[in-house]
């Protein structure tokens, strides 16, 4: 009984959480019709990237220290509702003015950003004692962005003017705070932080020897490189794409709605399997695929062929979202568990600002098949290398996972 109340909790939780953060494309619509040009977008989107890494480490560490990721997550998630507000109040009342939106924008997609490095540590840790596959409750996640994105854009610009879909996100976060901060919520966090009473916090260089002195956490960030090329690719240079193989630039929502459904498909039937190969192997299996899917991109043509390709990062994107966050929490001590999201997200961000930089670079340059190419072979390259990290780690060096060798509270290094 208490194992289905956990994912039923957190699956409440991560269904309100992207319901929320998954609208922000409807933002940048609404930046368009205040006639920012894509420059200027990306300027604020580069700021938000910007302020993440330099303030994502800090507010992970914070939340180990406090031995509570929800409470940076409460924090987030009071701070994202009108933080959203204020984007079409300037609007109305500023108009076309850039300093205003470049701030908001920033602060914005930190408290985004933060909000979900936060419910990834909070709920992978709670789910991953009950050695339950993270899937099970991130899988609502996608639900959550499907039913967002599917209501705003029935809505936003047609029956609503296109400033509602900032209003639909800071509405979405009013239960998500109120679950978050709620009964619920302080029970399913009492476990850790009983278990930490009486005894002093790790030091905030005791949480990142933990971390980044950790052999296996290190290997991983190879295939976390190779996923995040990928996704550099769907979020920034997708419509390229689509004119290059000959499909309708709107036939993105259809794309990313197919491969959405995909993950979820995927995450469903890692909930329901009794047993599965090690974690590292099927999370390497999704690297594979995601390089395979950019290798065969030259030889597409139409959105019928795009949706066949889609297949590889759908069933990748359900392996890695599915099973990352258990694997983390296998890998590194527990109680660095806010810090290694945090760390993660960091690289996540970064890759994607260097992404949105050279991608566009070599697109102008070389076309968007080359990147595409060169994205497939990094991948490919990055993944192979993980692998035969963790065979040297299992096999050579018999290196334990954290979970194997109990707390180390000063890290292997």
């Amino acid at each position: 009984m208490e194992r289905k109340r956990v994912i039923r909790y957190f699956a409440a939780l991560q269904f309100l959480l992207y319901a929320s953060v998954g609208l922000w494309g409807f933002c940048v619509i609404y930046f368009r019709d205040l006639g920012f040009s894509s420059w200027e977008i990306g300027l604020m989107s580069t700021a938000g990237t910007g302020l993440s890494l330099l303030v994502l480490p800090f507010l992970g560490i914070l939340g180990d220290r406090l031995r509570s990721p929800r409470s940076i997550l409460i924090w987030m998630a009071a701070g994202l509702i009108p933080l959203k507000l204020l984007l079409p109040a300037a609007g109305e009342t500023l108009g076309r003015v850039l300093i205003p939106f470049v701030v908001l924008s920033a602060l914005n997609l930190l408290a985004v950003r933060v909000a979900v490095a936060m419910a990834d540590a909070w709920a992978g840790e709670a789910v991953s004692r009950l050695d339950v596959p993270y899937g099970s409750v991130r899988l609502f996640g996608s639900l959550g962005y499907i039913c967002a994105s599917l209501l705003a854009s029935a809505l936003v610009g047609r029956v609503l003017p296109s400033w509602s879909g900032c209003v639909m996100m800071a509405a979405a976060g009013v239960p998500l705070l109120l679950l978050a901060a709620g009964p619920g919520g302080a029970k399913f966090s009492a476990p850790r932080e009983k278990a930490g009473a009486g005894q002093t916090p790790a030091s905030t260089s005791g949480l990142l020897r933990m971390v980044l002195c950790n052999f296996y956490f290190m290997t991983y960030l190879l295939l976390v490189l190779a996923f995040c090329a990928f996704l550099a690719i769907v979020d920034i240079d997708m419509t390229y794409l689509m004119d290059e193989i000959g499909a309708a630039r709107s036939a993105v929502g259809i794309v990313g709605s197919f491969r959405a459904a995909l993950e979820v498909a995927v995450m469903l039937l890692l909930g329901r399997a009794r047993r599965l190969p090690p974690q590292w192997i099927l999370l390497a299996l999704s690297g594979f695929l995601v390089a395979a899917e950019h290798l065969l991109y030259p030889s597409i043509h139409g959105l019928g062929g795009m949706l066949a390709v889609t297949v590889c990062s759908g069933v990748a994107g359900g392996f890695y979202y599915g099973l990352a966050p258990n694997y983390v929490f296998r890998i590194v001590d527990r109680r660095a568990a806010a810090t290694s999201m945090a760390l993660l997200a960091v690289v996540q961000s970064l890759i994607g600002m260097v992404g949105a930089f050279l991608g566009g670079e070599i697109i102008d340059r070389r076309g968007v098949l080359t990147l595409t190419t060169a994205v497939g072979l990094l991948a490919l390259g990055l993944t192979a290398l993980f692998v035969l990290a963790c065979l040297g780690g299992r096999l050579v060096l018999k290196l334990p996972y954290a979970s194997e060798r109990g707390e180390n509270p000063d890290g292997n290094c």
